[in-house]
């Protein structure tokens, strides 16, 4: 009984015990420890076993299918942060084309996130129908307010989460294109994959008619596009929608949340404010987002 206690205690992680498996944790912590703290001979050992065992069972059926949908969650979130968004490529015929390629790449890796984002919601609201479609939840209006309450701040955590992970993610589109913006031939004698010749980004048609020398696409032109490119990269999360449901969730967030990156855990419910609908209100205060976009459009 004890190794099931331990199995269903380490199938979470603390923030999730805290939220959607308290109550169920709770009850069968209280169920044990009445063996506990009365006297083992004084007390029917066949139904007390029976009773843990009931309530082993049906906390198992819970864990089984929210566990599922955890690693939904968590499968999602990991391929959000791993999404690049440059398309790391050298030597095209024309800035024009240099130009399409990316706007292409980087738009086909909003739809993937905004798929995965959508695919997230849907698993949340399987674990909200399979906490609260229970008769005892159904018929407590106590116990139904402490689980929806509970929801509410899971789903907050989990969208701290895919904040972070988009943070991963556009960090990572930007200092690939300080890479391929900067690379010098110093730089390259350390990078991998490249060949002696520095590689160019896109070709550059020279015409020289004396006394003039014109240059196609002009430099300005040059600029004017890797500054857009930059921004495409930054503004991704524009486009991302947070979660909404029918309750006051859609306007809440955790305050700071991007000043707060790896710590998940120290979640509490004060720390809420009013936010946009698009993940872009916390991305474009990041620190380390705005210092690499700074860098590229000197």
């Amino acid at each position: 009984m004890l190794s099931e206690w331990n199995e269903i205690n380490n199938s979470f992680n603390k923030f999730e015990k805290k939220t959607i498996m308290f109550r169920y944790i709770f009850d069968l912590s209280q169920t044990i420890k009445e063996g506990i703290k009365k006297d083992w001979k004084s007390i029917n050992k066949k139904t007390y076993i029976e009773k843990c065992t009931q309530e082993i069972n049906k906390i198992n059926k819970i864990r089984l299918d929210i566990s599922k949908q955890l690693n939904s969650i968590n499968s999602y979130i990991k391929s959000i942060e791993e999404l690049k968004l440059i398309e790391i490529v050298y030597e095209q015929e024309s800035l024009a084309v240099f130009m399409n390629i990316q706007s292409k790449h980087i738009n086909a890796l909003n739809t993937t996130a905004n798929s995965q984002i959508l695919s997230i919601k849907t698993s949340c609201k399987i674990i909200e129908n399979t906490l609260t479609n229970t008769d005892k939840v159904k018929s407590q209006e106590k116990l139904k307010e402490e689980i929806f309450t509970n929801l509410r701040l899971f789903k907050f955590y989990v969208e701290i989460r895919v904040l972070n992970a988009l943070i991963k993610c556009i960090a990572k589109g930007l200092n690939t294109l300080v890479v391929m913006f900067c690379m010098t031939e110093k730089l390259l004698k350390t990078a991998k994959g490249f060949d002696e010749r520095l590689p160019y980004l896109f070709k550059i048609n020279v015409s020289n008619i004396i006394p003039d020398v014109t240059l196609d696409p002009m430099p300005k032109d040059v600029i004017d596009n890797m500054k857009f490119l930059v921004n495409q990269v930054f503004d991704i999360s524009k486009y991302l929608p947070r979660f909404k449901d029918e309750s006051d969730y859609d306007k809440m967030v955790k305050k700071n949340t991007v000043f707060d990156l790896f710590k998940e855990d120290d979640f509490k419910e004060s720390e809420i404010e009013q936010y946009d609908y698009t993940f872009f209100g916390d991305t474009k205060y990041h620190k380390i987002l705005a210092s690499l976009k700074q860098f590229l459009e000197k």
